[in-house]
């Protein structure tokens, strides 16, 4: 639990700076990109090693992300090295995610269906969805599980909807025994 306030103050900072300095859409794509990276081996073992000193994490930061990220974006991840908090960088990006989104009306939404949703479906998901949130726009995450045998899940704002068989048959099996 200390790592996520950590990383949202860090997040929060970062936001704040980005935005005084109207960088918080090419910043945001950078945290996406070290998310990206922050979930490879290699990069997460430098991150969270102690036998690597905070030196030479920095200076691999930098042959990784030196012109891939902005300015403002390496100097941010070389003072989290220095701070000896660089085991706070992956949890960093993801809370700049939720904070760049919230700030910008982007709902998070996922949804796991038996089949493929088609065009026309995601479509009129997305504009009840944009209805029902005055969200600005949906950002939706699409997975197939056919174990729901036929309909959805619905995921956003820590809400579930669940609208699948196999949910409707789980609720019949308790109803008869």
């Amino acid at each position: 639990m200390k790592t996520i306030r950590v990383a949202q103050r860090y997040a929060k900072a970062l936001y704040d700076l980005a935005a005084e300095e109207k960088l918080q859409h090419k910043v945001y794509a950078d945290m996406q990109l070290i998310s990206t990276i922050s979930k490879e081996k290699d990069f997460k073992n430098l991150l969270v090693s102690p036998i690597i000193n905070s030196g030479k994490k920095v200076e691999a930061t930098v042959a990784v992300f030196d012109d891939k990220v902005q300015k403002l974006t390496l100097e941010f991840l070389k003072l989290i090295i220095r701070k000896k908090r660089e085991y706070t960088i992956p949890q960093v990006a993801v809370q700049f995610d939720d904070i760049y989104k919230a700030a910008n009306g982007i709902l998070s939404t996922e949804i796991q269906s038996a089949v493929a949703l088609d065009e026309n479906t995601r479509k009129q998901l997305v504009e009840k969805l944009k209805k029902q949130t005055k969200a600005n726009e949906i950002d939706l995450k699409e997975s197939v599980d056919q174990d729901l045998i036929g309909g959805f899940v619905l995921k956003y704002q820590n809400q579930q909807y669940d609208a699948s068989i196999r949910r409707q048959l789980s609720e019949l099996k308790k109803s008869l025994t």
